[in-house]
């Protein structure tokens, strides 16, 4: 499902729970392979970084040196990418609490 998709099904207040539901399991699975490779950028990152500081006079220049290498890039974009995912998936929650208030007649 591609995200524009899970927005429309997000945005109708009559999407059925069961929809919702099956969103959330695939924003989940999405959210588990974006928090793999983010892993593995950390994990690169630890070896690199080291060697960028060596080059560097403070720990600010070598994040900066960093963050503009590729994986510097990428570990922002995934980091961003995962915050995305989970206000996502808490709205989901949210919408699936209501819906289920609303089944029992008390909202």
């Amino acid at each position: 499902m591609i995200l524009k998709d899970v927005l429309q099904t997000l945005e109708d207040p009559s999407a059925p729970p069961g929809d919702l539901s099956a969103v959330l399991i695939q924003l989940s699975a999405e959210y588990s392979r974006k928090t793999d490779a983010f892993v593995s950028v950390l994990a690169r990152k630890a070896d690199t970084w080291v060697k960028l500081r060596a080059d560097r006079e403070s720990d600010k220049q070598a994040d900066k040196a960093w963050d503009a290498t590729l994986e510097g890039r990428l570990e922002t974009s995934l980091r961003l990418e995962l915050k995305s995912l989970e206000k996502l998936m808490s709205a989901i929650k949210a919408h699936l609490r209501v819906k289920e208030t609303e089944a029992r007649n008390q909202f």
